[in-house]
């Protein structure tokens, strides 16, 4: 194991290696196979591979030669790859490990360590292998721990002090990937040596890309600053004085309808805490967090456990959001209103109507959500059962207001559809359901909801992150029953 030296400051923790894994992996799986339909490589070195996740995916490419190097900080433990795969090297030091490798990767990475040893990681990448795959974060991309966010344009002249030539071909292959997280597909490109490129029959006809030409930024990085841009103006105007104090002076409870989510709650949690730490304005919120996890195996009923969170924490709170685990608030407006809001619009995993939409992240005054009695508690499965909440809304006369909250949707398999506009038969059992109840809403929100609710909580403990209670913060497991047969 080499020696680690402080060239690069531990800019994580072992939690935030966690909280990678998700688009590290999907990206890992679209990103390798694009690779290695280009390059021909038997041998990969992963330099600043974290946990491994691309190194696993090459594995299951068929690699068998591989290695992942990074600094002593990686947690062991949480490696995916087999410890002997992995080495201790302090990036920015300068390393040579005694061999070489057909393909070398480092992703996202340049960009951690100081001006001072760009040079020098690059002539280390260069002496690994004839073709590398690189990528590094470009000016306001913003992330833990960049201290050298620099344009492509600057790394190819690195390169090219060595003989090495960008190629501009996986990009275009990546770009629309949704799958794919946008700053690898804004960033990544392939450096070849003459040896590298005599290597890679499809490059013999490809001329190298001009420097002038590598720095390009994606759309959903220019929306996301336009949107940052955006959203602090507005909150700036919106920023509160004594007549609208009563917006932040209240206390906030956040609920979240949980079951075999462990890896989005392990997202979630620090972000929300970090959220309402920096946030200029929701920073003001008294907030605490309720968890409420669905006992036993019947189909999951959101509505319901919605419902049970909000009886379990109504005393504690003035109002309440329900929050689906899947979405981080990046730019949002968590204050008091006395009507409900819809929170969340830009970032929306599905394509949403502006004027209809009521879901993902909802907020509620507690005399308005006791007044359309809550959630309806029949569907069990994916369902519609915000869809009926906003018409209870509508019904009530409260209606809601739209929010145009940018939040950040988790990747995860799709319960209510199948394909891009299919439904999965479960979505279309609960859609049967309230086409149905859609004839008699009126009456059946009277009936349906809070004041039909049935519970059982099993259990209620503090709520936990890396081992430690969570302030104000709780988890519940709660048993709802079975669904009517």
């Amino acid at each position: 194991m080499a020696n680690v030296s402080d060239t690069v400051q531990n800019p994580y923790t072992a939690d935030v290696f966690k909280l990678e894994r998700a688009g590290s992996d999907a990206s890992a799986k679209e990103i390798v196979p694009t690779v290695l339909d280009l390059v021909p490589a038997r041998s990969v070195l992963d330099v600043g591979c974290a946990t491994g996740h691309f190194l696993r995916a090459f594995a299951a490419a068929g690699i068998e030669d591989f290695l992942g190097i990074d600094g002593s900080y990686v947690p062991l433990d949480q490696l995916v790859i087999d410890r002997g795969r992995f080495r201790a090297v302090d990036l920015g030091a300068g390393f040579d490990l005694g061999r070489t490798f057909d393909l070398a990767v480092s992703l996202e990475v340049a960009e951690h360590l100081p001006p001072a040893a760009a040079a020098g990681f690059v002539a280390a990448l260069v002496r690994h292998a004839p073709a590398i795959l690189f990528s590094a974060a470009v000016p306001g991309q913003d992330g833990t721990g960049h201290v050298n966010e620099r344009w492509p344009s600057y790394w190819a002249e690195h390169f090219e002090r060595h003989g090495y030539h960008a190629y501009d071909v996986i990009r275009p292959a990546l770009w629309t990937r949704p799958q794919v997280e946008w700053w690898y597909r804004q960033n990544v490109l392939l450096f070849c040596g003459e040896a590298g490129r005599a290597a890679i029959p499809r490059l013999q006809a490809v001329a190298p890309t001009p420097a002038e030409l590598l720095d390009r930024v994606h759309p959903e990085l220019y929306m996301r600053n336009n949107r940052r841009l955006l959203h602090a103006t507005e909150r700036l105007k919106a920023l509160p004085n004594p007549a609208d104090a009563a917006r932040y002076g209240k206390r906030l409870a956040i609920i979240i309808p949980y079951r075999d989510r462990a890896e989005h709650r392990a997202k979630l949690v620090p972000h929300l805490l970090a959220y309402f730490e920096r946030d200029k304005l929701d920073r003001r919120i008294a907030m605490s967090l309720h968890f409420i996890e669905q006992n036993g195996k019947a189909p999951f009923n959101r509505g319901k456990l919605c419902n049970c969170g909000f009886v379990l924490a109504r005393d504690q709170a003035d109002y309440v959001c329900f929050h689906d685990v899947d979405y981080l608030p990046i730019w949002a407006d968590y204050s008091w209103s006395p009507r409900p809001a819809r929170l969340a619009w830009h970032g929306l995993t599905l394509r949403e109507d502006w004027e209809r939409f009521f879901g993902a992240v909802v907020l509620f005054d507690k005399a308005a959500f006791e007044r359309v009695n809550g959630f309806p508690n029949s569907y069990w499965g994916w369902g519609p059962e915000d869809r009926e909440l906003g018409l209870r809304c509508e019904m009530t006369g409260l209606g809601f207001d739209r929010r145009d909250g940018t939040f950040q949707g988790l990747p995860h398999k799709h319960a209510g559809f199948s394909a891009p506009g299919v439904h999965t038969p479960e979505a279309r059992r609960t859609g049967a359901v309230f086409a149905e109840r859609e004839k008699q809403l009126r009456e059946l929100m009277k009936t349906d909801g809070l004041s039909s609710l049935a519970f059982k909580t099993v259990r209620r403990s503090p709520l936990q992150l890396m081992g430690k209670d969570v302030p104000n913060s709780f988890h519940y497991l709660v048993d709802i029953g079975e669904p009517d047969a």
